[in-house]
C-alpha cells in the first residue's frame, strides 16, 4: 500500500512540473495547447507514462503526431528539468502516449446527437403520413 501512494504522489508531482515546464519554458507552437491529463508509473518507478491531449487540434491527425514528435524530442531535457523536483537516484523515463479518450468520447456523441435527430426526423415523417 505504501509503494501505491508513493507511485501516485511521484506521478502526481511529475504531473504538477511537466505542465508547468512545459507551460513556460517550451516555445513549441506544436505544445502550446498541450494538457497532461494523467501521469502514471511502473510498480519500480523506472518509467513514466505521460497522457497528454490537446485542447483544440486534437482531432487532426497530423496536429497530433506532430505534437507527439515534439515531446519526444524534447523528452530528455523535460526528464532532467524534472529530476531537480523529485530528488531521486533513477529518474524515471518519460513515455508520452496521445489519450484519444476525450475525442471518442465527443465522437459517440456527435453520432447519438445525430441518431436522435434522423429518429426524430423518421417519427415526423410517420406522423405527417396519411393511414390508408
Amino acid at each position: 500500500m505504501a509503494d501505491n501512494i508513493r507511485r501516485k504522489r511521484l506521478a502526481g508531482t511529475i504531473r504538477r512540473h511537466l505542465s508547468e515546464g512545459i507551460a513556460r519554458e517550451v516555445a513549441d507552437p506544436r505544445l502550446a495547447a498541450l494538457s497532461i491529463q494523467e501521469v502514471e508509473m511502473t510498480g519500480d518507478l523506472s518509467i513514466a507514462k505521460v497522457q497528454v491531449r490537446l485542447m483544440f487540434g486534437g482531432e487532426d491527425e497530423s496536429a497530433r503526431t506532430m505534437a507527439m514528435a515534439a515531446l519526444t524530442r524534447l523528452a530528455p531535457g523535460l526528464r532532467a528539468s524534472v529530476a531537480g523536483a523529485l530528488r531521486m537516484r533513477n529518474v524515471p523515463e518519460l513515455r508520452f502516449v496521445y489519450d484519444e479518450g476525450a475525442d471518442k468520447r465527443a465522437r459517440i456523441s456527435e453520432v447519438l446527437d445525430e441518431i436522435k435527430r434522423d429518429d426524430a426526423e423518421r417519427t415526423a415523417d410517420l406522423a405527417e403520413k396519411p393511414k390508408e
